[in-house]
């Protein structure tokens, strides 16, 4: 076996997401360890060492102005101290980040986990959309031009074939030896589950609009959501009309990691993921479709013709307008009512991500980008 002190060190960077997040820790980090000495620069309380993997922590900052403008520069000179073989970049405002380190000859990958450009249209802090698409274009094409870069969606790919000439797509597949242990026979469809980001668009007030109907339809569903409860949205929750009736039957775990969040979904029979209508979210796929499809978990989710074709494909769930409250309490209401047809969905999950979304074939294309370039 190759002595840690031999390997070369590759390092992922990231001051906007977590440490342990699931593409960056899960996917990359514990893949390349095979290979590399890792570590990992991203939101952490603490320095230490996971499965192989040295964690450093970046600070999280609560202004958003702060760590878009600042975060790049900061980010710098924490990489230079890691003196690592290569960098790999997860956020868009690392970009400018991304071409420091190769002006002084470091060796980058840029890992384009959202349309960002896109998505910056859909964002209403940005006030000035269209300076601030123009400046992000600018520095991406900069940062782009001269790196690898990776993308986890096809969709994306008619967007960076214009200005990127090495382009990698890897997806945000799962590994379905992981996901076995979240598999359950005993899963209560009165039990909803999402993880992941939670936000307006995530459709919360439609989900406790369609459990209100429920509940008066004698359904008493109970709403389990793993992920960061941000002041804003927890505002808009608790005053939400129907907040006090409901309260007994939402259940906020706060962020957890991949393995604790799942843990949760072992007692739920449907996986939520419902996304309002953006630029971006109508044309990627959500890891948690993969993810629900591993545990067994049957799905609604949005009816946007990308989800739509994956989940029918795959006949693993039901879609839905996100913003019609009946459509959203009718498809549940039939998951709880037919137990068949949940059974189908699990098994056709299970079998979907061990044949066609399996981590393994998107792990070979990650090693093999590595050993082109470290």
């Amino acid at each position: 076996m190759e002595n840690i002190k031999s390997k070369k060190t590759v390092c992922q960077l990231s001051s906007l997401h977590y440490a342990t997040d699931t593409r960056i820790f899960y996917k990359y980090a514990l893949s390349l360890s095979t290979k590399y000495k890792v570590v990992v620069v991203g939101v952490h309380p603490q320095k230490e060492e996971i499965n192989g993997v040295l964690i450093i922590p970046f600070r999280e900052y609560k202004s958003r102005v702060f760590r878009i403008f600042t975060s790049w520069f900061l980010m710098f000179f924490k990489a230079l101290k890691i003196k690592a073989d290569l960098y790999h970049i997860h956020d868009p405002e690392l970009m400018p980040c991304a071409i420091l380190l190769r002006a002084i000859g470091k060796k980058v990958i840029v890992d384009v986990h959202e349309n960002i450009a896109e998505d910056i249209f859909d964002k209403e802090w940005i006030k000035n959309k269209r300076i601030t698409y123009s400046i992000f274009d600018r520095i991406e094409h900069i940062a782009c031009k001269k790196s690898p870069v990776v993308l986890a969606e096809a969709s994306y790919l008619k967007r960076y074939e214009k200005f990127a000439p090495d382009i990698t797509q890897i997806y945000n597949y799962v590994e379905p030896d992981f996901f076995r242990q979240f598999q359950s026979n005993d899963r209560d469809p009165l039990h909803l589950f999402y993880i992941g980001i939670i936000l307006e668009s995530r459709c919360i007030a439609e989900i406790m609009d369609a459990m209100k109907v429920l509940h008066e339809r004698n359904f008493p569903v109970h709403f389990h959501c793993v992920g960061r409860l941000y002041t804003r949205i927890e505002n808009l929750i608790m005053t939400h009309k129907h907040y006090e009736e409901l309260k007994p039957y939402l259940h906020f775990y706060g962020r957890k990691n991949l393995e604790e969040g799942y843990i949760v979904s072992k007692q739920c029979g449907i996986g939520l993921c419902l996304i309002k209508p953006m630029k971006n979210s109508v044309e990627s796929k959500p890891t948690k479709l993969f993810e629900y499809m591993a545990c067994g978990l049957p799905i609604i989710t949005s009816n946007f013709p990308l989800y739509r074709q994956l989940v029918e494909d795959t006949q693993t769930g039901l879609t839905v307008n996100p913003e019609s409250v009946s459509e959203i309490s009718d498809s549940i209401q039939r998951l709880i009512q037919d137990k068949e047809l949940t059974k189908r969905f699990a098994q056709n999950g299970n079998f979907s991500a061990q044949k066609l979304y399996n981590w393994e074939s998107e792990r070979v294309k990650l090693l093999d980008l590595y050993a082109k370039h470290v």
